[in-house]
């Protein structure tokens, strides 16, 4: 089954301090500030003993299972508002729907057996969800740096983990560590930290250094420097928290590998295990849309000082996610074992909108009947599966899938810009029932347009129209794309924040080009028509 694509080691802020003459008060305050924490780990203490023999699954994901619930983040709709192929927050690229903040959002627990949804904490973390032992280990973003913040599932409390630097970005349930690290950008310094019962256990320093995975108890990291002949060396290592001990699996440079002067922007892709065995696979993208142009894949022995060798070179490699059998042999395929799709995208071009699970790589299976309907031919609504934001629990399958739309005054030359009208949460059962546990509306959830009426086919022909994103105060674009945006039967025409008829509406348009903000519903119909 392909690992996820790990994030890299965040950010988070240095404090230095002065010197100068001694303050009481302030001594008073750190001697209070060392009670509170000793007290505060003795809590968690406790509430590990409670939770050893917790029954956890999809640890690490947008959902994750504890005994008889599934906990989600649930983004607000501000968050979602800012999401976009280019924006510095929450994008959709490359098939995933990723965050890097939120405003106020909340962690949410779902009882499968009652289909209810409960608050169980307000939130203004991100990324993935780690739980351990009674604690869940969560992510957020303060000053621009990341750092480490726990939820205690019995008391619901919200505190910083005070004993943890950096930001989390694996759980070891079966070893009980805690992995995580940041990267101070002032002097390209990275640092890996490995905590276990509340207590650093090992840490490694190094420049420009990533988390690669975790297996059998061990950390990879690897360190991605210039040689200083323009070309990138890829240092691994095997951290060892249980005697303390590091491994150099390797040094290996790509560019110069291949001998290729075509492929100069290679990058960590891929990280799997097979018994004593450590894979890597690389991968060349270039130009502005990062484009697959060549991969290779190097294979290392664990524990082995410099084991590290190639396996496939660029001759034999093709672009699709690495996938190691039980056998230990590595291939490259589209989809891997728990991978999701809708029928159709691995045919044709326009996806038939069953969602489709892969058990194997020969082997799928439909989850869900008709899980979106076909999108409308030459619209501007899409809906995807995000890659990241999916998660198989036991037989059920939870999903945050986004509706968005093609917003062209906002494309980056070829590159299409896209704005999150509504994200649903979504549970669907081994039966492919579908339940909608919560839903958000982004607070920018429309499309503005110019276009004029066909009464014939029910619909709007136009172009989106607007200032670009962010910048209300620049002269307004129009669209390079032409559109045709369906209109479902029971529309609503809204006219100066009145509701009118579908014959008001008709009047109003005519036969001119209007401008309109549409609002969609779930299936890509265009529901709400208000005049601007």
């Amino acid at each position: 089954m392909k690992m996820k694509r790990l994030l890299p080691l965040l950010t988070v802020t240095l404090l230095v301090s002065g010197c100068g003459k001694a303050d009481v008060s302030n001594q008073k305050t750190e001697s209070n500030e060392t009670q509170e924490a000793a007290a505060n780990a003795q809590d968690d203490v406790k509430t590990n003993e409670l939770h050893k023999d917790d029954v956890v699954e999809g640890n690490g994901t947008f959902f994750v299972s504890v005994n008889d619930k599934v906990y989600f983040r649930k983004y607000d709709a501000e968050t979602f508002s800012d999401a976009s192929l280019n924006s510095e927050y929450t994008n959709l690229w490359r098939g995933g729907l990723t965050t890097e903040y939120s405003k106020k959002s909340e962690i949410c627990a779902y009882d499968p057996k009652t289909k209810q949804v409960e608050t169980i904490a307000e939130d203004d973390g991100c990324h993935e969800i780690y739980y351990l032992d009674g604690l869940f280990y969560l992510t957020k973003k303060e000053d621009d740096r990341f750092k480490t913040y726990t939820l205690n599932i019995d008391t619901k409390e919200v505190k910083p983990a005070d004993n943890i630097q950096g930001a989390v970005l694996n759980v070891d349930a079966e070893n009980g560590y805690i992995v995580t690290g940041y990267t101070n950008y002032d002097t390209d310094e990275s640092y890996a930290y490995i905590y276990k019962d509340g207590e650093e256990v090992y840490s490694k320093t190094a420049k420009r250094c990533e988390y690669l995975g975790s297996s059998n108890g061990k950390v990879y990291i690897y360190q991605a420097e210039s040689d200083g002949d323009d070309s990138t060396n890829f240092t691994f290592w095997e951290l060892n928290p249980a005697d303390k001990s590091e491994v150099c699996l390797g040094t290996i440079n790509p560019e110069k590998e291949t001998n290729d002067e075509f492929l100069i922007n290679w990058q960590v892709e891929d990280f799997a295990t097979n018994n004593d065995k450590i894979y890597v696979s690389f991968a060349d993208y270039e130009g502005s849309g990062n484009f697959w142009n060549g991969g290779m894949c190097v294979e290392a022995t664990a524990g082995a000082e410099n084991s590290l060798s190639v396996l496939y070179d660029n001759s034999k490699m093709e672009e699709g996610n690495m996938y190691v059998d039980d056998s230990g042999k590595v291939s490259f395929v589209t989809y891997t074992p728990g991978s999701y799709t809708l029928s159709g995208y691995d045919k044709d071009a326009r996806p038939h909108g069953d969602l489709v699970y892969y058990e194997t790589v020969d082997d799928k299976k439909v989850i869900a009947k008709d899980f979106v309907d076909e999108q409308v031919e030459d619209g501007v609504f899409e809906q995807n599966i995000p890659d990241n934001a999916i998660t198989r629990i036991g037989d059920s399958t939870y999903v945050a899938l986004p509706n968005y739309v093609h917003d062209d005054i906002n494309d980056i030359g070829w590159r299409f810009y896209y704005k999150v009208l509504r994200v649903r949460y979504l549970a669907i059962d081994g039966n492919g029932e579908v339940t909608v546990m919560d839903s958000v509306d982004t607070t920018n959830n429309f499309l503005q347009v110019e276009a004029s009426y066909d009464k014939a086919s029910n619909a709007l022909e136009g172009k989106s129209v607007g200032n670009p994103a962010g910048e209300e105060e620049t002269e307004e674009r129009t669209g390079e794309y032409d559109y045709v945006y369906k209109l479902a039967d029971d529309f609503e025409y809204v006219e100066d924040g009145k509701a009118k008829s579908k014959d008001d509406f008709a009047k109003y348009i005519g036969s001119d080009v209007k401008r309109f903000k549409l609002y969609f519903n779930d299936k890509g119909l265009v529901e709400k028509i208000e005049k601007v």
